[in-house]
């Protein structure tokens, strides 16, 4: 947390238990609830936090937050509105950028931040994974993304597989991956609570085709797929907007469905208050280390640092 931010003057850090936030008693299930009404609908001047850091007692402090208001209305035609929405879009794509790390000649470590990939880009870090024994994915955080994605990286790493059915309304479809270069060697697979979507479809088909292990926690249970609507109102000034709607269920081969329930890792690994603390990442390392690489969580903490 950068020192100027007004959190971190309140002794907000790393591995603080969040108990509270303003009226509301905090939990996985209503996660994206708040975030909804904190990010978007009634973003807050202050915010009262009720915290507890690792082996110290319960405390409530007042934070700043940190708005940005945008224009009322923005002209795409001249001036510098559309170079900002450039820019926030370049650093959008910086941010959500698949990044690897080669541990040695065995151990090919790759964070895939989102399902959007084509599928050039797809082959391209498979193929260099062809080099290494092992392959160690990194879906947390990942939200999912596009069908096509997801299916070229299933095919890429289990083969030609009719792995489930997309239900729809009037329809149903085989879900069938779409093989491109192989990668045959040993996948591990890291998730957590925000894996969601195609990110959680993977991580399910790799235990089911006992294809590789996954690390880490309970992903969020959110796969049903959706379709996006774009809108426009107006003339000489124009509102957009966008809606989503969801078309389509999923479920696999054995019958199961993941909506609401989430796939359950192989191994359960969390960080501790004290592991985030100290930057440790106790679950890629055990991820690293079931792919036959020795890492401690203190070295695999640093191989991903966070980005200002």
């Amino acid at each position: 947390m950068p020192p100027e931010n007004d959190a971190a003057a309140q002794r907000v850090k790393p591995g603080d238990l969040v108990l509270g936030v303003d009226q509301f008693a905090v939990n996985r299930a209503d996660r994206w609830d708040l975030e909804y009404l904190y990010y978007a609908l009634a973003p807050r001047a202050t915010v009262r936090l009720t915290l507890q850091s690792p082996g110290d007692t319960v405390r409530s402090v007042v934070v700043q937050s940190k708005i940005t208001p945008h224009p009322r209305i923005m002209d795409l035609t001249q001036g510098n509105d559309i170079w900002q929405l450039i820019r926030e879009e370049q650093n959008w794509a910086r941010a959500n950028r698949s990044v690897l790390w080669e541990l040695g000649s065995e151990v090919l470590v790759w964070r895939l931040p989102n399902f959007l990939a084509d599928d050039r880009e797809i082959d391209r870090w498979v193929k260099r994974a062809q080099g290494f024994k092992a392959l160690v994915l990194d879906l947390r955080g990942n939200p999912g993304g596009l069908e096509t994605t997801l299916l070229r990286l299933a095919g890429n790493l289990v083969g030609a597989d009719t792995f489930g059915v997309r239900r729809t309304r009037d329809k149903t479809e085989s879900l069938r991956t779409r093989p491109g270069p192989r990668f045959t060697g040993t996948v591990v697979a890291v998730v957590d609570a925000q894996s969601a979507s195609a990110a959680e479809m993977l991580a399910y088909l790799l235990q089911l085709r006992k294809r590789g292990s996954v690390v880490g926690d309970r992903t969020a249970g959110a796969v049903m797929e959706s379709k996006g609507y774009e809108h426009r109102v107006g003339v000489d000034v124009v509102v957009f907007y966008y809606t989503a709607m969801t078309v389509a269920d999923l479920v696999f081969s054995d019958g199961t469905r993941l909506e609401g329930r989430g796939v359950m890792p192989d191994e359960i690994v969390l960080p501790s208050g004290a592991d985030l603390a100290s930057g440790r990442d106790p679950a890629l390392a055990r991820a690293i280390t079931l792919a036959g690489y020795a890492i401690t969580p203190q070295a695999a903490g640093r191989l991903f640092p966070v980005e200002e």
